[in-house]
């Protein structure tokens, strides 16, 4: 093992310092923007007394707030069973959180530190159900962050949760990065029980790079929900571009360019020299909304993306035939009860695969809409073998 203090610096591990979210703070009742947060669980805010009363029952927050509230209890449980915890061999008080120990980043290593990640990650599974606010979203991704710092081989399956996250609260970036450090990065050779080597170190790379380039020339893998938020980032950035295609004919106009053609009497050039209405076309076009796709000048090629996402949708089929049908249609397979474990290419696997990655694409119905024309233009409808084995 390499010497020195653990390497930590990722900023995956600092988010609360740069990620500004404003509108996570939206009532969730009226919907209005809400300062006032619940104390209990910390996952919902709302604007007023009213809302926050009138949403307790009707509006279903009692029985997500005490899911919450037990989760969290049992997490501080554990917390403080290991803070308490004697080392096996020589009865003296261990600090299993110390950075200066080879427990810290390999927790699922150890037994005494397996109940800690089951209560982490049962806190994961409860702050992001289906219908979670985006703040309990944001909680959410917080506590697997921390159970990915504690934990970075992942034993519990948590690095197929995390992209999905991300894009339901639309950090496109982060999701990208994630993905692209797990394709790129771990060799066969990577030491994941290593603290001290880099880990998830990307930060801010392109999106419109293609990643199944590497596929086939380095040793790297996708995982089936990695190809499916993979596609969902491609598709995001491919509606964008179109979006921003069309606006930077608008604000061409509105400049009065030679090159574009103008037509007498034009709502558009009527609109020239109005500085509020470019200024809001430019905002837009150069991501101060929030997105950073870049600087409206240099627009990517959509239809180099489109090819993208069109090999990633045949490597997706590779993966699992069933993956696109069943994001598409997933009622005959999540009917069905939660399997114990599942094997490549399954419909074990895609049970999986589409109960993390669904609540990310219906959070974007744009982009769904886009799956399911993709869907239809290949044929054979919806349907698909769903059947799981029975063990």
């Amino acid at each position: 093992m390499t010497s020195g203090p653990p390497v930590y610096d990722s900023p995956f591990f600092h988010l609360a310092d740069k990620i500004n979210i404003p509108y996570l703070k939206k009532c969730a009742e009226c919907h209005r923007p809400g300062e006032k947060l619940c104390s209990s669980c910390k996952g919902v805010y709302y604007c007023s007394e009213t809302c926050q009363a009138n949403h307790w029952k009707a509006g279903g927050h009692k029985k997500f707030c005490k899911s919450i509230q037990s989760a969290l209890e049992k997490y501080r449980l554990e917390k403080e069973e290991l803070h308490h915890c004697d080392d096996n061999l020589m009865g003296t008080p261990m600090d299993y959180f110390h950075p200066d120990n080879d427990i810290l980043g390999n927790f699922w290593g150890y037994v005494e530190t397996r109940p800690f990640c089951r209560a982490l990650g049962n806190l994961v599974n409860k702050y992001s159900v289906a219908d979670a606010t985006k703040k309990s979203i944001y909680e959410s991704i917080i506590a697997v962050l921390k159970l990915h710092y504690l934990n970075r081989s992942d034993n519990m399956g948590y690095r197929d949760t995390t992209p999905a996250l991300f894009l339901r609260i639309d950090q496109d970036q982060l999701a990208f990065d994630f993905i692209r450090w797990h394709v790129l990065y771990p060799d066969d050779h990577y030491d994941w029980g290593d603290p001290r080597l880099p880990f998830l170190h990307y930060w801010k790379t392109d999106r419109s790079e293609d990643l199944l380039t590497y596929y086939d020339v380095a040793e790297c893998d996708f995982s089936l929900a990695h190809i499916a938020i993979y596609v969902l980032i491609k598709v995001r950035l491919y509606l964008h571009l179109v979006n921003v295609n069309a606006m930077y004919a608008m604000l061409t106009l509105l400049h009065g360019d030679h090159d574009v053609p103008q037509e007498t009497g034009s709502p558009l050039v009527k609109l020239q020299g109005q500085a509020g209405v470019h200024h809001v076309i430019k905002e837009y076009l150069v991501g101060v909304a929030g997105h950073g796709f870049g600087d409206f000048r240099q627009v990517r090629d959509k239809e180099a993306i489109l090819n993208q996402i069109h090999a990633a949708f045949q490597k997706g089929e590779e993966l699992n035939p069933r993956i696109w049908k069943a994001l598409v249609n997933p009622k005959p397979l999540l009917s069905q009860p939660t399997p114990s474990y599942y094997s490549m290419k399954s419909a074990e696997e895609c049970y999986f695969t589409v109960e993390r990655c669904l609540p990310a694409w219906t959070a974007h119905p744009d982009c769904l809409l886009f799956l399911i024309n993709h869907v239809k233009t290949r044929g054979g409808g919806t349907e698909y073998d769903c059947r799981m084995e029975r063990y």
